[in-house]
């Protein structure tokens, strides 16, 4: 009877460790996740700050072709 219960015991235990790997597994797979999520969220911002200084440099530029234009109208 005693052999059984630990032998069922010792089952139960192989379980309850199997168990608790898969979920640091699953807790691994989460934390590479979201480090993958907030390396893109990083290229994300990146990408938005290129893209605001492109249209500054876009809105430099067309302030320089109105004084430009200005000059123009005024030597004309």
């Amino acid at each position: 009877m005693f052999i059984t219960l630990s032998k069922r015991l010792v089952k139960a235990g192989k379980l309850f460790i199997a168990l608790g790997q898969q979920r640091f597994v699953v807790v691994k797979l989460f934390i590479t996740l979201s480090k993958r999520l907030v390396k893109a969220g990083k290229l994300f911002i990146a990408l938005g700050q290129q893209r605001f200084v492109v249209v500054k440099l876009f809105i430099t530029l067309n302030k320089r072709l109105v004084e430009a234009g200005k000059l123009f109208i005024a030597l004309g």
